[in-house]
């Protein structure tokens, strides 16, 4: 009797139970659509080191904000170029705020590798963003923004290993002891040139006797203070030609047959005398030591200053005899 009573008690229970079950999974509201992002028309044009398309590249993308909207592979065609359009991700700038508003951002970023049988990797990255506007307030209609992703082409330079490689080293074979230091070196500081506003120059190294030059181009503004270059060697040498000094004494040196290094950073500067419609001139700021005092720079054995004071920088004119000491005018 006590079974029987209890069945007849669980069953309408049951029975109430799975039929608000079955409300609450009726009145469940649908999922949130999430918005489809636009496309960012992006493409990767990628060159040889005399500045012609170069076909058969291939690019390994890695996403940081959004994604390729394709899942390649990325392949650069007969001119050179790798399209990759890219689907932005898109952030509610609105997001938890009590307002009408709606402010978007579609932010892409992404870096890149870009490889070709041959030739030298090149690695980059791209940082995009767009923004879209549109106020609750009628009175506020003015002020509203329609999203525009406009196109971006980035250019990518495949350098060949002998490009790298200038006097005294282009022709050594690729297992030569310095030859595989300057090449390392390369590979392992190119983004740190880049961050200190400088880039490799072609070719970045040079061997003459026994005094390695490592070339690089400034990147930043050229400037002057009274027809003086000394700011010029100033600025270089304090925002790229120190932290690269150093690095050269962790990464390259003690090498081989060098015994001195000339660090010249290029740039393009206003002749010196010239009136201001003169064309420039192709100059260079050098910081020029043994290799010793290098080393010393890199193992703390020799501050900053004291090397700057036995190596001052100099600043020379491609066209001119005389060379000019960082700090002396004239």
């Amino acid at each position: 009797m006590r079974r029987a009573h209890r069945r007849r008690w669980l069953g309408p229970v049951l029975g109430l139970g799975l039929l608000l079950a079955l409300a609450g999974c009726a009145a469940a509201p649908p999922p949130e659509k999430t918005e489809t992002p636009p496309v960012q028309p992006l493409t990767l044009r990628v060159l040889d080191g005399m500045d012609r398309p170069l076909a058969g590249a291939e690019a390994v993308v890695v996403a940081q904000a959004g994604r390729p909207r394709d899942p390649g592979p990325y392949r650069s065609d007969a001119q050179g170029l790798i399209p990759l359009p890219w689907l932005p991700q898109v952030v509610d700038e609105t997001a938890g705020k009590q307002t009408g508003d709606i402010l978007r951002a579609y932010v892409s970023r992404l870096e890149y590798r870009v490889e070709a049988p041959g030739h030298l990797t090149a690695v980059g990255k791209v940082e995009l963003e767009g923004k879209s506007r549109q106020l609750a307030d009628p009175k506020l209609k003015a002020m509203n923004s329609e999203l525009v992703l406009a196109k971006r082409t980035q250019t990518v330079v495949l350098h060949r290993r002998e490009e790298i490689l200038g006097l005294g080293l282009a022709g050594r074979p690729a297992g030569d002891p310095l030859v595989a230091r300057c090449l390392a070196y390369f590979e392992k500081n190119r983004d740190l040139a880049g961050e200190l506003g400088v880039d490799f120059a072609w070719p970045g190294f040079t061997l003459q006797g026994r005094t390695l030059a490592v070339r690089l181009d400034w990147r930043g503004q050229t400037w002057a203070v009274l027809g003086s270059k000394a700011p010029l060697a100033a600025q270089v040498s304090l925002n790229s030609g120190l932290p690269l000094a150093i690095s050269l004494g962790e990464d390259l040196l003690p090498a081989p047959g060098v015994e001195r290094v000339s660090l010249d950073i290029y740039s393009i500067v206003p002749p010196q005398g010239a009136d201001k419609h003169a064309a420039p001139v192709r100059a260079r700021v050098s910081l020029e030591a043994p290799a010793a005092e290098f080393l010393a720079l890199a193992r703390g054995g020799l501050t900053p200053d004291a090397f700057l004071r036995r190596h001052p920088p100099r600043l020379v004119e491609e066209s001119a005899l005389a060379v000019q000491p960082f700090g002396e005018t004239r």
